[in-house]
């Protein structure tokens, strides 16, 4: 039996008291011929000395500070595909694994072959309640967010299925994609969209996206970009936190992030609803925190599972 070899890429500024954890918890998943891939985009914390002098056989690549996310994704990928992988594995190094997860993603691979493959991506802070299942985008009614954001592990969601594009968290990509000519836009989406744009560009040449919710993985949410940290009141509200949260690279919700990824991604007579509507409820959900007033929910929409059998309910949420 030829076992398939995984390049897990995980890029990190800084953190390393997320990134150690996060190794150890996954090399004993990634035994030879499985690599691990620390992109080290300019840390000032000792990451890279740190994993070499405890973790040998990690792999570490390095940047001056100015790859972030895209770019340290594509430096990890060109590395897999000049090594031979057969896949490679996009992580966080703020996330918590569970022992089956890898496993499970490469069952996910081998039932829907062509694919990129996504975990189930549950809050590390709240671990019955789901961050992420993918996307979906409907421009016809101005919808572009994710499924299952903020909604309970309650069962519902046990099949898999299909969606419309993949944060770039827990994703397994077969090498092809690669070797297509697909990669990340490291200039257009440094750091946010790069994954949701990368997920789409695949889908249009001919590759499905899969939520393989077996796979399961947790994300430290309140470590997130501004956007996250806003919305989930991790700080205090500020008008200035609020500012750069529409206009800073570190947030997924600014207009040359979000903006970008709509006009690329949706024809021109949809803008406005899809603008209009991500950021009609973006306003509003920062009103409801800097009042300090109850969560507001949007209403839900469905998703179809990818065996056809049947639909699946999913809560409707903006991309942040």
């Amino acid at each position: 039996m030829i076992i398939p070899r995984v390049f897990a890429v995980i890029p990190v500024h800084n953190g390393i008291e997320h990134t150690l954890p996060a190794v150890i918890s996954l090399l004993p998943l990634m035994p030879p011929p499985h690599r691990i891939v620390i992109i080290d985009d300019g840390s000032t914390d000792g990451t890279a000395r740190t994993l070499r002098e405890n973790h040998p056989d990690v792999i570490v690549l390095h940047g001056d500070g100015n790859l972030w996310w895209s770019g340290a994704m594509n430096l990890g990928a060109r590395h897999a595909l000049s090594e031979g992988a057969d896949y490679v594995l996009f992580l966080n190094n703020d996330i918590v694994l569970e022992p089956n997860f890898l496993q499970e993603l490469l069952k996910g691979a081998e039932s829907f072959p062509r694919s990129l493959v996504l975990s189930k991506i549950l809050s590390a802070e709240n671990p019955d309640t789901i961050w992420s299942l993918g996307g979906k985008l409907h421009p016809a009614s101005g919808y572009f967010g994710m499924v299952g954001n903020n909604t309970p592990d309650d069962g519902r969601y046990v099949e898999p299925f299909e969606v419309d594009w993949l944060p770039g968290m827990s994703v397994l990509i077969p090498i092809e994609v690669f070797r297509e000519g697909i990669w990340v836009d490291e200039k257009t989406f440094p750091q946010y969209a790069g994954d949701s744009d990368f997920s789409i560009k695949a889908r249009q040449a001919g590759y499905r996206l899969i939520v393989w919710p077996e796979s399961r993985v947790y994300n430290k949410v309140s470590n997130s970009g501004i956007t996250s940290r806003l919305l989930l009141r991790a700080e205090p509200f500020s008008w200035r936190m609020f500012r750069e949260s529409l206009f800073s690279i570190k947030s997924s919700a600014a207009f040359c992030t979000f903006g970008r990824l709509v006009t690329r991604h949706t024809p021109l007579w949809s803008w406005p609803l899809v603008l209009g509507r991500f950021y009609g409820f973006y306003f509003l959900k920062c009103l409801q925190v800097a009042l300090g007033l109850p969560a507001i929910r949007r209403k839900k929409c469905r998703t179809t599972a990818a065996s056809g059998l049947k639909n699946v309910s999913t809560a409707d949420q903006p991309v942040i």
